[in-house]
């Protein structure tokens, strides 16, 4: 199954022993240094934490979320999270009670590594339900990765009943989150292309008054736009 299984350069620099969940951490530190995704708390200490981050001094890092994480910031919750998650000493318990609650406040990046954790069974038992529930729950709040990762989840039906609107619906949400996926976006784009190829013309009619206004013409394939 392809899903955002990209490496991450930061991960070197944070000395993780593993980590292949998509591109859910870290992808914010590299670009703007995690905008807030909708938070309303303007926690300093987020910010600091997350350049310590940055700098491999997880420890560091996790003293200045501290103050942040008992106000609440789903960010340092999450961040904290995947320190004691998947660090140089795992507190697993504690790492999942931090990502719990920031997904609990609708983090797209928590919900995103949330589903990752359940398809494939990692510290939580294996449940590709719940996978994609907590997918469509941070794609619909607009976050890049997860709609990539709906899309291809549909797109192949490995774990999950195979829908082609469905897939259709997310990727091309994904192809134009450029914010979020960056180059990336391209690659939406071109298994967005895929998924309409294998439709017949009543399928791709239906795939677009789905999306409707959001679909962009110049991004679709020839072989897509022959369709319609």
């Amino acid at each position: 199954m392809i899903l955002l299984q990209k490496k991450i350069k930061i991960r070197k620099k944070i000395k993780y022993k593993r980590f292949s969940y998509f591109i859910s951490c870290f992808l914010i530190v590299l670009g703007s240094m995690a905008p807030s995704y909708g938070s309303k708390l303007e926690v300093s200490g987020v910010d600091e934490g997350l350049k310590l981050l940055y700098q491999g001094k997880s420890e560091e890092a996790l003293a200045q979320f501290d103050k942040p994480i008992h106000a609440g910031d789903e960010r340092a919750l999450f961040y904290a999270s995947m320190i004691h998650l998947f660090g140089d000493h795992p507190q697993i318990e504690k790492g999942l009670s931090l990502l719990k609650k920031s997904v609990e406040k609708g983090y797209g990046p928590a919900l995103d590594t949330y589903a990752g954790l359940f398809l494939h069974g990692d510290f939580v038992p294996q449940d590709s339900h719940k996978a994609l529930m907590y997918y469509e729950m941070s794609a619909q709040r607009g976050y890049g990765p997860s709609q990539f990762n709906c899309g291809i989840l549909y797109k192949n039906g490995e774990k999950i009943p195979k829908d082609l609107d469905k897939a259709f619906y997310y990727l091309t949400l994904a192809a134009q989150n450029r914010e979020d996926l960056d180059e990336l976006a391209d690659d939406a784009s071109e298994f967005r292309n895929d998924v309409a190829g294998s439709m017949d013309q009543d399928q791709y009619q239906q795939a677009l008054s789905k999306i409707g206004a959001r679909v962009i013409p110049s991004t679709l394939s020839k072989k897509a736009k022959g369709k319609s």
